[in-house]
């Protein structure tokens, strides 16, 4: 065995001389383990080259701010490509001010300048990428007459409607109901779709556009046997004319006929409550802007937002990296968030809400009280209920730990218990997500 290609998992073949890693785009959230062990290929990577002599590469257009920051410090060298490689021009940005659009509401998720744009590029014989970060139809559906929003019976989040099977899904558990014709509330029809997602934005499109094909590109679709290799080889083909989809088509892809890539809305992305939202933005556009104009003519990107002045955004439209990672890195510094600690969620999970606040709370105290000698390098917060409050039927809280060092925690964290009651206690050093 010579080369091996593969998952995360990959780094764990067996190799008599490993020589070479290379980590495709390091940055990826998919390569820290979801599963007890909760590794980040990333570390098992440096670590497995560190032993065994060999060289380490880790590729990406976008790198973590962890990677960057270790680059500027000298613990890994930086190679940055100053073009593309074919020498064709970075795509232009045109960014639409969503306040300054009264009508924008009505139309939602479309303006009237990216339906113009559409239109523009579709006549000249180009192709469109387009990208919204919801799959489903619509987002919510809400009674008028008293404000119900029908929630999974599991989880405390909203139902997302799928058109194609008329039903509501929640897209964390699985849960599904028939689509409703009254409210259980109040008895009321006035039922409203709020939002849309690719299913949606696919049926717009389809109305706007009759003559051309347009096609999405989401889990619902890719799950389905041979669909994703069938779509992504009709749109290189040139038979379907717009693409419309969610991350799946955000990078990785090379569609020589695509000229004009659009993101429909990018807040959902920057409001979620993590720190790591404003370089989730930052590298989504980036990828997303790399899907436009990659052959012979310069392509355009048009980025939807009521948030246009957000440093994400004005950075990633000039192209200006290390202005994003110095103000984004002087931000984590300020407010105490990695690179700068280590990171340490601990979740508590159980039916019994009462029962997991409990818990949650004597495990604090317990840690506040074995490393109250460190107070000025150990910050122990919370716990609190997690932003995802119920997932799976089991009520969730969140005790977010930040030390200097590793070394200064491990040891009271080799003292917790992986359950206790009926509450599972879950650990995960350095998080991706604080969701």
């Amino acid at each position: 065995m010579d080369i091996v290609v593969g998952a995360r998992s990959a780094l764990f073949a067996p190799f008599n001389r490993l020589g070479l890693i290379i980590l495709d785009e390091e940055n990826d959230s998919s390569y820290k383990s979801g599963q007890t062990p909760r590794y980040h290929a990333r570390q098992v990577a440096y670590i497995r080259a560190k032993q065994e002599k060999a060289l380490l590469v880790m590729g990406s257009a976008t790198p973590s701010v962890e990677t960057y920051y270790q680059a500027i410090r000298d613990r890994f060298k930086l190679f940055i490509l100053k073009e593309r490689y074919n020498k064709v021009p970075m795509p232009r940005f045109t960014v639409i001010d969503l306040k300054q659009l009264p009508e924008f509401s009505r139309k939602y998720p479309f303006s009237d300048l990216l339906v113009s744009k559409m239109n523009e590029y579709l006549k000249e014989g180009h192709q469109i990428l387009l990208f919204i970060n919801r799959r489903g139809f619509s987002n919510y559906i809400v009674c008028k007459s008293c404000g119900f929003i029908f929630l999974c019976r599991n989880c405390h989040i909203s139902l997302t409607y799928h058109r194609t099977s008329k039903n509501l899904h929640c897209h964390y558990c699985g849960h599904t109901e028939e689509e409703p014709h009254s409210c259980p509330k109040c008895r009321s029809i006035n039922l409203v779709h709020q939002g849309a997602g690719t299913q949606k934005v696919e049926d717009i499109l389809r109305a706007v556009f009759p003559d051309k094909r347009t096609e999405r590109l989401d889990m619902d679709v890719s799950r389905k046997k041979g669909m994703l290799e069938k779509i992504i080889r009709e749109f290189t083909d040139h038979t379907i004319h717009i693409l419309t989809g969610t991350q799946i088509i955000s990078r990785g892809l090379n569609f020589p006929a695509v000229l004009l890539s659009g993101i429909l809305y990018l807040d959902d992305i920057l409001n979620i409550p993590d720190f790591r939202s404003a370089e989730n933005v930052f590298n989504l556009i980036v990828q997303v802007g790399g899907r436009a104009g990659r052959d012979k003519l310069p392509g355009e990107v048009v980025i939807q937002t009521y948030l246009p002045d957000h440093y994400a955004i004005k950075h990633a439209i000039n192209y200006d990296l290390e202005k994003f990672y110095e103000e984004e890195l002087a931000l984590r510094k300020e407010l105490n968030y990695p690179p700068f600690i280590r990171l340490i969620k601990i979740t508590f999970e159980g039916e019994d809400q009462e029962e997991v606040k409990e818990v949650s709370k004597k495990i604090s105290a317990s840690l506040n009280g074995q490393l109250k000698d460190r107070k000025n390098e150990v910050e122990i917060l919370g716990p609190v209920s997690a932003p995802l409050s119920r997932i799976q039927g089991k009520y969730r809280y969140q005790v977010l730990i930040k030390a200097e060092s590793f070394k200064l925690i491990r040891e009271a964290l080799q003292t917790l218990p992986r359950r206790e009651n009926k509450v599972n206690i879950i650990i995960d050093v350095d998080p991706v997500s604080l969701m």
